[in-house]
């Protein structure tokens, strides 16, 4: 085992110039002889044992005894220094009894055979120390088909690092095994890249069951590194079963900048990260620096007592694309008991997939994070310190915080409780965190936040929450926030549906403490919470020695339907009990928000409490509502008791209050019972009155990623156009554009558009016209055909209307010229459209009679037209082919294609749409009869369809 500087010394002397020269003027000829040669040299390996090479100047593989061993090969490889030499290692058991192999200088070294060979370190030293080459920076190494076993770095050169391969050089490992080796850094592979140009590639292998007694249990690197499959997807690079006291898979170290690849198509077959375990923290990954997931399955990996099951994010920027973080697990050892239950002793245990502290950024984007578990916070992920994070595209699914007994204090001064929180994601920091058109599915907390817990900064958009649950653990005094626990936090919400989510406690969907929650154009549907406000609860934390921030919900253009709680609240509850810090006023602020259809054993729709003496009561709480609609809340339901169905009253209550009216109204409100009559006292507020909604829809919306649900207002519906637009927005729920006075609550009813319909008949033949065919409804409403009402104009005919929104016109004896009717045609919610107009064009039958023809076509695919098929000659007269004509002119010949042929034989019209055009193009023409008069010019269309 030598030194770098004395491997140094020896090359420089040993070697003689002489040689040097004519190995350089022989390997020129070589190339230009063979262009395809790479190898200045060639040595196979021909026995299993380990000894030295006889004689490094000779350029010859031999031992004493004559044979060349691996370790030979490699010394003359390493005494030619600048040439590329190749190295074949037959299929066999390599056992290394002399130490480590140094390699010094470019080369490829290759097993072959039918089984990959086997290079192992006897467990007395590491296998390959790469050092290279001083006076060539680019010295590359290549390591291919081989298995390196049984390295142990305890006592190499160079330090404990590297069980299997410590690099310093550049290194490709293509298709190798590195299997059950040891060091105290890098259990199998330690990358040491000290200069910009160093750099490890790790391909088509597998890094398993090594171990490090501190960190990367299969790789640690420092520097550059990019571990990929190989690029046929035959070889899938696996990290597997290694473990390490931080990172059990791999550590990055703080100035390194690694890349993971695995298909480019995703997660088809991924790179794996898997069934790694570390100590400390990073399961399967420890990242302090860059690091790039692209196509990588980071699965089963554990830490047992801090922070990152699959990945731990330390300062780091990690990025993640199209990869997959699943049934990792963040555990944490239980060290004492309390009145009989085991205890943890900190906030440990934390992020089951991935752990982000300290400033680390994450950007995660189109991938899966699915059956992760923690103990203590963050099933999914947790994020503390001041980092950001971006998820974009992301699915968390069937994440788990356990929960356990917290015994943080001292019992004598707080007694533990069951904590657990952010079933997917916890964040506790002071950075930004967004998350944009994700799913968070099927999460679990053993106390708050079944999908998420947080006190920070969180901004979430066109994300669904639905069947999460919150308070899992068998021994929690209650669950709160079904799907969000916004815990001192401040939170935007933006076109959301949070749908059958549960807390055992409160807040089926949302439990709101001392923080402010902001949301718009959002749905709620089917949430539940076993004691207060299915939906939605509102409070501030209970005055200690100081006083807490104020708790805010501000709801804008949302329906919150069908939800339960089993004591009080169906929909929101806002508990007042407690006063804010001074200056600061609790709040529930709703403006065009519809709530209907939900339960309570008391309240159905939303209930304001104050359960303290009144004469405490100093005024902190700003709550309002307007322009909304409270309708059709049941009291007194019981769930699973078909004796208690409850009855839609005390829809709006104020409990233990001094006086009746909390919330107050800022106009325009509509409540279906009297119920909301102490609150809705505005001149223009309704009490007792049906808002006239239909049933609950399920509808996309205007551009939107994500289906919404909402309650249409039927056409008799006293929501529809107030006399004034009070503050509503310029969009409904949906991002349909509100029209005039903008409607109460989260529909805007956007009426159907009929457009104008022609025809052209020759009398005394009737023609029929589908009305319907041109027509729209804005919000893709369906369009009522047995609805369409016609009137037409006196004495010119008659129009018999068919159920299918067809009609068919008649013209009256001896009528010829133009008539016109209009008619108008309802949604599917009774809504009028316009009145548009049908024009029809009698032609009396002295001349020719052209009428309109319609066609299509492909994308660059002519079309032949019989245009005089449907067209009629004069009374006694034949058409005359070949006297079509095609008009010219702006508005009336062709726009986006051409006429290439008039069949003079029969009349029929060719037309070639331009190159690549998708669309409607029209063009007109006329023809005569043998009368030589000139039919009247009809319009041709042509459709032509995108390939």
């Amino acid at each position: 085992m030598k030194n770098r500087t004395f491997n140094h010394i020896v090359r420089a002397y040993s070697f003689g110039i002489p040689v040097l020269m004519m190995i350089i003027l022989i390997g020129g000829m070589l190339l230009i002889a063979h262009p395809t040669a790479v190898y200045a040299a060639t040595y196979t390996v021909n026995t299993t044992a380990d000894s030295t090479d006889a004689d490094l100047s000779d350029g010859q593989c031999r031992t004493s005894s004559g044979e060349c061993t691996l370790r030979a090969a490699i010394q003359q490889a390493n005494a030619t220094p600048l040439i590329d030499d190749e190295i074949l290692v037959p299929s066999g058991t390599y056992v290394l009894t002399l130490g480590d192999i140094e390699i010094e200088d470019t080369v490829v070294i290759s097993g072959t055979g039918a089984t990959m060979p086997v290079i192992d370190g006897n467990g007395t030293d590491r296998i390959f120390t790469v050092v290279g080459n001083y006076e060539n920076e680019n010295t590359q190494i290549t390591i291919g088909n081989l298995v390196l076993q049984n390295g142990n770095a305890s006592s190499a050169s160079y330090g404990n690092l590297g069980g299997a391969v410590l690099n310093l050089e550049i290194l490709t490992l293509d298709h190798v095994e590195i299997r059950n080796s040891r060091a105290q850094e890098g259990g199998g592979v330690f990358h040491y890249g000290r200069d910009d140009y160093d750099y490890l590639t790790v391909i088509g292998s597998s890094i398993t069951n090594n171990r490090a007694t501190a960190a990367g249990g299969g790789i640690n690197v420092r520097g550059k590194a990019r571990i990929a499959n190989s690029s046929d997807q035959v070889y899938i690079t696996r990290i597997e079963n290694n473990r390490a006291a931080s990172g059990g898979g791999i550590f990055v170290q703080s100035d390194a900048e690694v890349i993971l690849i695995g298909n480019a198509r995703g997660l088809d077959i991924p790179l794996m990260i898997s069934s790694n375990r570390a100590n400390n923290s990073g399961g399967g990954i420890f990242n302090n620096a860059t690091l790039t997931l692209d196509g990588v399955q980071v699965e089963r990996n554990q830490v047992q007592r801090y922070h990152g099951g699959g990945i731990f994010n330390n300062r780091g920027s990690l990025t993640i694309r199209q990869s997959a973080i699943s049934n990792n697990e963040a555990r944490t050892p239980f060290t004492d008991t309390w009145n009989g239950h085991d205890t943890v002793p900190n906030y440990w245990g934390t992020g089951g997939g991935i752990a982000n502290f300290n400033g680390g950024d994450i950007t995660m984007s189109d991938s899966l994070m699915q059956s992760n578990t923690a103990v203590i916070e963050g099933g999914a992920m947790t994020n503390k310190g001041d980092g950001d994070i971006t998820l974009e595209r992301v699915t968390l699914s069937d994440n788990e915080v356990t929960g356990a007994w917290l015994q943080y204090f001292d019992p004598a001064v707080r007694a533990p409780e069951v904590y657990g929180n952010g079933g997917a994601i916890f964040s506790q920091s002071t950075g930004h965190v967004q998350i944009v058109q994700s799913r968070m599915i099927g999460n679990r907390a053993g106390h708050g936040g079944g999908a998420l817990n947080n006190t920070a900064q969180l901004e979430i958009a066109d994300t669904l929450f639905a069947d999460n649950r919150a308070g899992t653990h068998p021994d929690s005094s209650g669950g709160v926030g079904g799907a969000l626990y916004n815990y001192t936090g401040n939170v935007d919400l933006r076109r959301l549906v949070f749908r059958n989510n549960e807390a055992t406690d409160s807040g089926g969907a949302i439990f709101n403490l001392s923080a402010t929650t902001r949301i718009y154009d959002s749905a709620f549907v089917g949430n539940k919470a076993l004691t207060q406000g299915g939906a939605l609860y509102n409070t501030v934390l209970r005055y200690s020695d100081e006083l807490w921030p104020a708790g805010v919900m501000e709801l804008t253009n949302v329906t919150i339907s069908g939800n339960v709680a089993g004591w009080r609240g169906g929909a929101i509850l806002q508990n007042n009990e407690n006063r804010p810090a001074d200056g600061a006023q609790n709040a529930m602020r709703l403006t065009n928000v519809t709530i209907a259809e939900n339960r309570a054993r008391e309240y159905g729709g939303i209930a304001h409490v104050f359960s303290r003496n009144w004469e405490d009561w100093d005024n902190w709480d700003d709550s309002w509502i307007r322009n909304s609609i409270i309708a059709d809340n049941f009291h007194g339901y019981v769930e699973g008791d078909p004796d208690s169905p409850g009855v839609v009253e005390q829809q709006c209550v104020s409990e233990g209050f001094p006086w009746s009216a909390p919330i107050a109204s800022l106009g325009y409100n509509i409540a279906s019972d009297d119920s909301c009559s102490s609150w809705f006292t505005q001149s223009s507020d309704r009490n007792n009155t049906d808002p006239r909604l239909g049933a609950l829809e399920e509808q996309e919306g205007n551009g939107r990623e994500l289906t919404t649900w909402v309650y249409p207002l039927l056409a008799d519906s006293p929501a529809i156009d107030p006399d004034t637009s009070n503050g509503a927005t310029d969009e409904d729920q949906r991002g349909f554009t509100r029209e005039n006075q903008r409607d109460i609550g989260a529909f805007e009813v956007l009426k159907p558009v009929a457009n104008d319909d022609q025809g052209q008949i020759a009398f005394p033949s009737p023609i029929t016209i589908d009305l319907l065919t041109n027509d729209t409804d804005p919000d893709s409403d369906t369009l009522d055909p047995t609805s369409v009402q016609v009137t037409i104009t006196a004495n010119q005919g008659t129009i018999e209307t068919h159920d299918d929104a067809r009609i068919t016109y008649t013209p009256a004896a001896g009528f010829n010229g133009t008539t016109t009717a209009t008619y108008t045609v309802n949604d599917g919610h009774g809504h009028a459209s316009n009145a548009a107009t049908i024009a029809i064009t009698v032609l009396s039958h002295s001349r020719s009679v052209a009428v309109p023809d319609s066609v299509s076509t492909n994308q660059n695919t002519s079309v032949i037209i019989d245009v005089l098929a449907n067209d009629s000659a004069t009374p006694g007269y034949n058409k005359i082919p070949d006297s079509v004509q095609i008009r010219t002119g702006s508005d009336v010949a062709p726009e986006h294609g051409a006429v290439t042929r008039i069949n003079i034989t029969t009349g029929a019209v060719t037309y070639r749409p331009d190159a690549d055009f998708s669309g409607v193009d029209t063009f007109q023409y006329r023809f005569k009869a043998n009368d030589q008069i000139w039919s009247n010019w009809a319009e041709i269309t042509v459709n032509v369809g995108d390939n």
